[in-house]
């Protein structure tokens, strides 16, 4: 499979150019945290410098939990300075973890699934979006996806990750693909397309789904993806494998503020402050964060304990990879996830009931 070589190739000088660029992100990769214990924080503490790669910019709002621990100060209790480097998309975001220039990536997990096929040194170690937070947005004469039977379907490609989030707004009436048009287009053309008729509908992020039903009030939701595709896994938090090895304190440390700040995210007395802290980082209104906010808590799209897909989850998203012509062979759970250092935290802090949300 030359999907991951050929993209390598032409990212890797680009990522061993950021690592230069941002050199200061990783001083101090190489040097293991010495407290005896991991758990207890003190003014004596090493504070750690990180930088993690973020896929989309600005983010939507299913990238969050990193950008509320941030704000809320989640990372400082950990004596952690985090540095969140914007990307366009997944594959340079990941490929900058596996290349060492920063030691995190919040990437998709298909992104972190290709690369294990391949035996890359990057493993998932949590996940900031455990289910597909898009949404299916339909035109004005589309009532349910059997309208779609012969129509025009922006898309922004014709294989892997686009056509899940195509076969999921298909779903709930059991259509096929071959019964729709696929039209290759940027994501950025979807709304002008949906509005002049072009396309009859489209697949958007949650926040952004919200800002074109603004638009034209005319268009509605097909599908919620996370209840249509329920078994997809979505996003990955991948870590650089030379520096968990040599840093797992400093990575226990780093998971707990994700996993607090996430949980805390759910608590309804703090949706103000999510909302206005979303809003800051993403630039958007914060009527469009409140909605995508609702959607996650209701789906329990961001994660509540260990963030990490079930072994069911996992087979089918990279079974669906193999489908697709995307991995010759599918890598096993562990060749892809690291589960130590969540299953660490999570015996610090416990679990939470996640029926209570």
């Amino acid at each position: 499979m030359n999907w991951f070589k050929t993209v390598w190739s032409d990212t890797k000088r680009l990522a061993v150019v950021a690592g230069c660029v941002g050199a200061s992100l990783l001083a101090g990769a190489a040097s293991a945290d010495t407290a005896s214990d991991w758990a207890t924080v003190t003014d004596a503490t090493p504070w750690g410098d990180i930088g993690a790669t973020v896929a989309v910019s600005p983010p939507q709002a299913v990238f969050l939990v990193p950008f509320i621990a941030q704000a809320e100060g989640f990372f400082d209790k950990e004596h952690l300075h985090v540095q969140l480097v914007p990307e366009p998309n997944g594959v340079p975001a990941f490929l900058s973890t596996v290349a060492g220039s920063t030691k995190f990536s919040f990437t998709s997990a298909t992104d972190p699934i290709i690369a294990a096929s391949h035996g890359e040194a990057a493993h998932v170690i949590w996940s900031y979006g455990l289910k597909l937070d898009t949404v299916c947005i339909g035109g004005e004469d589309i009532k349910t996806s059997k309208d779609l039977i012969g129509k025009n379907v922006g898309v922004t490609d014709t294989g892997g990750f686009a056509q899940t989030l195509l076969q999921a707004c298909l779903a709930p009436d059991k259509v096929d693909l071959k019964q729709v048009t696929q039209i290759n287009m940027q994501r950025a053309g979807f709304v002008p397309a949906l509005i002049t008729g072009r396309i009859s509908a489209a697949v958007f992020h949650a926040d952004a789904a919200f800002v074109v039903m603004q638009k034209d009030p005319k268009v509605h939701v097909l599908a919620y993806e996370w209840d249509t595709l329920p078994n997809w896994w979505y996003g990955s938090l991948a870590a650089n494998d030379a520096y968990t090895k040599q840093n797992p304190d400093e990575v226990k440390r780093f998971v707990r503020a994700l996993v607090l700040a996430s949980r805390w995210m759910y608590d309804p007395a703090n949706k103000a402050k999510v909302i206005a802290d979303g809003a800051k980082a993403s630039g958007e209104d914060p009527a469009a964060i409140e909605y995508a906010y609702n959607l996650m808590i209701k789906g329990q799209i961001w994660p509540l304990n260990e963030g990490l897909p079930s072994p069911d989850s996992y087979a089918y998203t990279a079974g669906k990879l193999k489908d697709f012509g995307q991995i010759d062979k599918v890598p096993t759970y562990e060749q892809t996830i690291d589960a130590s250092y969540v299953n660490a935290v999570l015996q610090n802090v416990g679990k939470v009931d996640a029926s209570k949300y």
